[in-house]
């Protein structure tokens, strides 16, 4: 049975906003961004949170299973007052199915594996500034506490300041995220150095990876059936909902949950499965459908499989239009 995690505090970070070459060539007219490593990871602050550390998820809630890492947080907290460090843990070397396992558990992660955890830290800021708008100094100048404190070596510390390379052109951007996804990484964040901090899904940050709709960085799409539904998990804003499909690939025998529906398309999809059980029908089961995905994964599934629409028509169920 699903343990309902508690929401210690209602941070609301900055997050990525999908490629937009308009914008990002407007930005670099201005000057230029910072190229940055996409990791495969966890987003995690860590910050006092009513007078203890706390390693938490961009939602607020804990990660209790890198409770045996407040410690070492704790020591670098007590050089600053106030202050909240963003950015992502990983699990190297390990795929992201079982470190998500292993991140997920409200357990410590077992002392065995304690040496493969790394934090990458990319901001840094007043603890106010995690929850509402608030002025702050440009990113480059809030990092620069942390110069001394943080190697930027990755493979010589735990804790490590995130790493970036200058990108004047769009030219740079397709150079280096060929460079990410040839060392393995998910691709690229782009960053305004200039920027004060932001909350929310704001431009300013910009995802570059498999799929993103950059002509350099195609991603992964398949048609394929209906043949279950992917319900809300129990304590999140879609418990009881229907927020996507279990889909069979064409051709083959891969079943994979397929999510990222809009909020109106999973209000739709469970009013008509919510009907379908007064009658004992299955609507949209059995259906035609677009699926797409960052990559196929090595045991033949997708990397972050997205439910894009249905393929075919009402009345005519199953056969792609």
């Amino acid at each position: 049975m699903s343990t309902v995690k508690t929401r210690l505090w209602a941070p609301n970070p900055h997050k990525a906003v999908d490629w937009n070459q308009t914008a990002i060539e407007k930005r670099l007219a201005q000057g230029p961004l910072f190229g940055c490593i996409k990791y495969d990871g966890f987003r995690c602050l860590v910050a006092r949170v009513g007078g203890a550390v706390r390693i938490t998820t961009r939602e607020g809630i804990e990660l209790t299973s890198l409770q045996n890492f407040r410690p070492a947080w704790g020591d670098l907290l007590d050089k600053f007052h106030n202050r909240c460090f963003d950015g992502e843990v990983i699990i190297q070397g390990m795929p992201f199915e079982e470190a998500s396992g292993l991140l997920r558990r409200n357990d410590p992660i077992p002392a065995d594996k304690e040496h493969l955890v790394k934090f990458v830290v990319f901001d840094f800021y007043e603890y106010d500034a995690a929850l509402k708008k608030t002025t702050t100094p440009p990113r480059c100048d809030r990092l620069i506490p942390l110069m001394g404190l943080l190697t930027q070596n990755y493979y010589e510390a735990q804790i490590v300041l995130e790493q970036h390379e200058v990108i004047k052109s769009t030219q740079d951007i397709e150079q280096l995220y060929f460079r990410a996804r040839l060392l393995g990484y998910e691709g690229l964040i782009l960053k305004d150095p200039l920027l004060p901090c932001r909350n929310g899904k704001v431009t300013g940050w910009w995802k570059v990876k498999p799929g993103c709709g950059a002509e350099f960085a195609p991603g992964f799409e398949a048609d394929g059936i209906t043949v279950d539904y992917v319900w809300g998990e129990v304590g999140k804003a879609n418990e009881g909902c229907v927020v996507g499909y279990k889909v069979r690939l064409e051709g083959e025998d891969t079943v994979v949950n397929c999510t990222g529906m809009t909020q109106e398309a999973i209000a739709k999809a469970t009013t008509r499965a919510a009907t379908g059980r007064i009658y004992g029908t299955k609507p949209d089961l059995g259906r035609a459908c677009r699926v797409s995905g960052m990559e196929r994964t090595k045991d033949g599934s997708i990397r972050h499989p997205h439910f894009d629409g249905f393929r075919d028509i009402d009345g005519a169920e199953g056969i792609k239009r």
